[in-house]
C-alpha cells in the first residue's frame, strides 16, 4: 500500500492498494509479501508509478477516482522513474537491467484542470503558507467543495 498525503495539511488524500480484493487491516504494510519498492511522481504531479514485490508496474491517476493501470511486469523490480516529459517509465531490476514502458494516457477532468490552475497560480506567487491556505477560503463554498480532495475514493475500495 502507498499513501498520498496533502503536504500542506498532513491529511491522507488517498491510499493506493496493490491487492484486490483488499487485504484485512492486519495485512497492510507488507505482510502480504508485496512491499512497495519504489514510486515516482510524474512531472505534472498527476500520476504515480509504483513497483512492488509482486513484479507488477502500476500507474495511478491521482486526479480521477479509482483509476489504476498495469503497464507491465518486471521480475525483481527495484526502482522506477518517469522520463522528464512523462511519456515513458523506466524500471530497474535487481540484475541491473532496465526496461522502458510507455506511460498510459488518462483523460483529465475539469475538476483536475481547475485544481492544477490554482496550484500553479499559488506556486508562482510569493504568498506565505498561511496566505496560501487563506486564499483557498476566499473562494465561494460551492467552488471549495468542488476543488476539495476529500471526495476522492481510496483506490481499491469497493463501492457499496
Amino acid at each position: 500500500m502507498a499513501i498520498v498525503w496533502n503536504v500542506q495539511t498532513g491529511e491522507i488524500v488517498q491510499k493506493l492498494f496493490h491487492l484486490y480484493p483488499l487485504p484485512k487491516e492486519w495485512l497492510l504494510g507488507g505482510c502480504n509479501n508485496s512491499h512497495v519498492r519504489d514510486l515516482s511522481l510524474s512531472s505534472n504531479g498527476h500520476h504515480i508509478v509504483t513497483v512492488c514485490d509482486d513484479s507488477v508496474i502500476r500507474v495511478w491517476d491521482l486526479l480521477s477516482q479509482n483509476t489504476m493501470q498495469v503497464v507491465g511486469v518486471v521480475s525483481e523490480a527495484l526502482c522506477c522513474t518517469y522520463s522528464p516529459g512523462g511519456s515513458c517509465i523506466a524500471v530497474g531490476d535487481s540484475d541491473g537491467g532496465l526496461q522502458i514502458f510507455e506511460a498510459p494516457v488518462f483523460t483529465v477532468t475539469l475538476q483536475s484542470m481547475c485544481r492544477f490552475a490554482i496550484q500553479c497560480h499559488i506556486k508562482e506567487s510569493n504568498y506565505s503558507l498561511d496566505q496560501k491556505l487563506s486564499l483557498f477560503k476566499t473562494l465561494p463554498p460551492a467552488l471549495q467543495a468542488f476543488l476539495d480532495y476529500k471526495n476522492l475514493i481510496t483506490y481499491g475500495e469497493q463501492e457499496n
